[in-house]
């Protein structure tokens, strides 16, 4: 079942969000930057990240059972979107969600994986088959001076898992079109946790 998001505000009485006037449309294949206030920091380092709206305008996220439908909508409006989706969850009880456009997904220029978080040049990148996590970090310009080389996440058809960019066989894990690596930040307290 996928979250009629419309729906879901009214069935909880909540107030819909109109989106600014001068605010995208996002597309199909678009990459989105999505932050969360409001929730707990290790929720937050979890969850905030780059993601990619699927070819039928669907947007799955992290501890969400249903994928929400974005059709049609503003970043404003996805934001709102996400507030009502976590709240019925009852995973948060107050979440404030940043929803910015990275990317529109050129579809003509074929298949695309993309880098997100602490690389310095996160976005869209073409897909060549047999590319490696470590190709695709290269790619992007290697990770920023407050990336976390020892914590990445992979985004693959709805489901994560986490990289340990420093070991071989994380580094040479092969990539899928479509797959969003996202670099995490480094911290004190950062930790691989399997």
């Amino acid at each position: 079942m996928i979250i009629n998001v419309l729906s879901l505000a009214f069935i909880l009485g909540l107030p819909l969000l109109v989106g600014a006037v001068d605010e995208p449309v996002i597309a199909p294949g678009a990459l989105l930057q999505i932050a969360l206030k409001g929730i707990p920091a290790e929720d937050s380092r979890r969850l905030d990240g780059c993601y990619r709206v699927s070819s039928n305008s669907i947007l799955r996220l992290p501890d969400l059972k249903e994928p929400l439908r974005i059709a049609g909508l503003k970043p404003s409006e996805i934001s709102h979107s996400i507030e009502i989706a976590y709240v019925a969850s009852g995973r948060f009880k107050t979440p404030k969600a940043e929803t910015t456009l990275i990317a529109e997904w050129d579809r003509s220029a074929g298949p695309a994986i993309v880098m997100g978080g602490l690389v310095r040049h996160p976005g869209p990148q073409n897909f060549s088959a047999g590319m490696t996590v470590e190709q695709a970090v290269k790619g992007a310009g290697g990770i920023a001076e407050h990336g976390n080389p020892e914590i990445a996440y992979l985004y693959r058809d709805g489901k994560s898992s986490v990289l340990d960019l420093t070991d071989d066989q994380d580094k040479n894990r092969q990539l899928k079109p479509n797959d969003v690596l996202e670099v995490s930040f480094k911290s004190s307290h950062s930790a691989v946790v399997r």
